[in-house]
């Protein structure tokens, strides 16, 4: 598993971009998701599940969530 830790989804993406995943399949971000994090991390990795904190996970709009599922 990978570590990604940002002060906003746009900053998590610009690190996101500098880094190698390979074939990491899980990874942990310390901010809540946003559409743009969701739809660049499918697009260019192959991480299958997606670990956040409780409370930013509480945060996240569950539209998102329930699009992930």
């Amino acid at each position: 598993m990978i570590e990604v830790r940002g002060k906003s989804p746009q900053e998590i993406i610009e690190k996101l971009k500098n880094m190698d995943l390979g074939d990491e399949k899980e990874i942990y971000i310390n901010t809540e998701l946003s559409k743009d994090l969701i739809i660049y991390l499918l697009e260019n990795t192959e991480v299958s599940t997606i670990y956040l904190p409780p409370s930013k996970y509480r945060r996240t709009k569950k539209k998102l969530i329930k699009a992930l599922k």
